[in-house]
């Protein structure tokens, strides 16, 4: 299990280069990542031991199936419009929900000391210190993806884009990396070899030009100064941020302008869009993931929607919205249940440092949730169950 959970975080940095080869021609929209494999591999370890009760449910494990019962239950009810070949696609992002999830369940399995468990947290923070790598290699030797528009990428020009081949989920994963940085040489005395990674990381973040990433980290960073009361450090920090990013190279390119209003406009259409489809069905909604299709049968004359390769359309430009779309009000409620069972222990015990940085990080993905589809993006979740795990290893051992 411990191999399993060390190849996971290996995997992550690599992002697109660890995706399966397989060409399913009946369903282009279906993609395979080793880090699915490795997911899946976990959850059928932790359901064996499950069953051999070698294991217990954690507490909050029910309020995960409660949420999947209500993603799962309207892919069902909705069989008439989605189809069965429909629902099947659906179902397999529905699995793979399930199976990054068991990171989080089957986290006590490692059997990890309190003192090796934050030793999660440098884990992921050499990680994104290789995202960060690969990021600026990617700027200075092949800054222009735009030849990717035909196997569905943004076409970003002078934006680093890393092994993501998208600027906003690269970013994320640069932010909860700094928030690592950022605590570890408030709390603790990290040599110079631990703290200097953070410069590659953050000069790679500037270079994504992803506004939603720069008010993820002023948030999470607002959160950390002023729980620690070092309010003028932080006015500092972000006088500093907001130099990085004026003085920041703009060679070419309509993705570096921080002004630009395109992709705001295209961003209101899509909540726009997502917010019609939750009318059609507002108390169980449409299912988990069947969003893309519910956009083909709402909104045909979307061009988005004529080819299922292109990621564009298969969720909402924000994770709320998903949720409230694919599971409705009965699902938002579980989703919202859930969330506050996760939540509320850690701002009781706020003044930990490992619960705080679990926190900083927890604001900086809702932050950003809000702008992308960052809460079920697959690298995301890895490091956000990895943070819930080790989360939970700490309370157990407080109590």
């Amino acid at each position: 299990m411990r191999w399993l959970y060390f190849f996971l975080i290996f995997t992550l940095p690599f992002g697109q280069l660890q995706k399966i080869p397989i060409s399913l021609d009946q369903f282009p929209e279906v993609n395979l990542y080793l880090t699915d494999l490795i997911s899946l591999a976990i959850l059928i370890f932790w359901l064996i031991k499950l069953i051999k009760k070698q294991t217990k449910l954690s507490q909050n494990t029910k309020y995960f199936f409660l949420f999947f019962i209500a993603a799962a239950i309207p892919l069902f009810l909705n069989i008439s419009w989605l189809g069965a070949r429909n629902i099947l696609v659906s179902s397999l992002y529905l699995i793979r929900l399930i199976a990054y999830s068991s990171i989080y369940f089957a986290f006590p399995l490692l059997k990890l000391s309190p003192k090796k468990t934050q030793k999660i947290f440098q884990f992921l923070y050499w990680a994104g210190v290789l995202v960060a790598v690969f990021g600026l290699i990617q700027y200075v030797f092949y800054p222009d993806i735009r030849p990717l528009i035909s196997y569905g990428w943004d076409p970003h020009l002078y934006r680093v884009v890393s092994t993501f081949l998208d600027p906003g989920f690269t970013g994320l994963i640069l932010v909860l990396s700094l928030i690592i940085a950022l605590e570890n040489s408030l709390h603790h005395q990290r040599k110079a070899l631990d703290i200097l990674p953070a410069i590659p990381i953050y000069l790679a973040l500037v270079l994504t030009y992803s506004r939603s990433s720069y008010l993820a980290l002023v948030f999470a960073t607002a959160f950390i100064f002023f729980s620690q009361k070092k309010t003028r450090l932080f006015w500092l920090f972000l006088i500093f941020f907001l130099t990085s990013i004026f003085l920041a190279p703009r060679p070419a390119g309509e993705g570096i302008k921080l002004e630009r209003t395109s992709t705001i406009e295209a961003r209101l259409q899509s909540y726009q869009r997502g917010i019609n489809i939750f009318f059609k069905k507002p108390i169980l909604g449409i299912g988990f993931n069947s969003y893309r299709y519910a956009q083909d049968k709402f909104f045909p004359n979307i061009n988005i929607n004529k080819k299922l390769t292109n990621r564009a359309g298969s969720s909402p430009d924000s994770s709320l919205i998903l949720v409230l779309v694919a599971t409705g009000i009965v699902g938002l409620a579980t989703f919202g249940l859930m969330a506050l069972k996760i939540v509320s222990p850690l701002f009781k015990k706020s003044k930990e440092p490992a619960n705080n940085l679990i926190l900083a990080s927890l604001i900086a993905i809702s932050i950003h949730s809000f702008f992308l589809n960052s809460l079920f993006y697959p690298a995301i979740m890895i490091w956000f169950f990895l943070l819930l795990g080790v989360k939970e290893i700490i309370a157990g051992n407080k109590s």
